[in-house]
């Protein structure tokens, strides 16, 4: 069982994502919270804003992922049990908003060796070199370590 406090600003909000999670068998609403200062815990952002700023502070202060209110609810119960098991969550629009950030920043490795590399070489080698399993896990690595905004 995943047990989830739910935190929203809209008591309408947090009620409607109650009924909506109490469909699924193996989630439990155990709370609920007015804003993310009340919540001390794995926090799973739902938000209605996508704006690049709000997604990479989320992240930088430790957010599991980050999802907008338009996801469909078996989406948002499927990223709650994801986050549960220690992935990280964006949807592909989210995500690439990092990866954009994250190309704007400067090589990790030195000048002499990036000229022999391809990108995909580049962020495979940075992902091994971090242990990092997946492409979204190193954008939201860099963006905990104040390399991507």
């Amino acid at each position: 069982m995943i047990s989830v406090l739910l935190v929203d600003d809209q008591r309408l909000m947090r009620n409607g994502m109650r009924t909506l999670l109490s469909l699924e068998p193996d989630l439990t609403v155990v709370g609920e919270a007015g804003d993310g200062r009340e919540a001390l815990m794995k926090v799973l952002i739902l938000t209605t804003f996508d704006d690049d700023a709000l997604v990479l502070e989320a992240l930088r202060e430790g957010a599991a992922g980050y999802l907008t209110k338009d996801e469909p609810a078996e989406e948002i119960a499927s990223a709650v049990r994801k986050a549960q098991s220690g992935r990280v969550i964006m949807p592909p629009p989210i995500a690439a908003k990092v990866v954009a950030s994250l190309t704007r920043q400067a090589p990790l490795l030195p000048p002499a060796e990036l000229a022999e590399l391809t990108e995909r070489e580049h962020v495979s080698s940075i992902m091994e070199k971090l242990r990092l399993r997946d492409r979204t896990q190193t954008a939201l690595w860099a963006v905990r370590h104040g390399l991507a905004e």
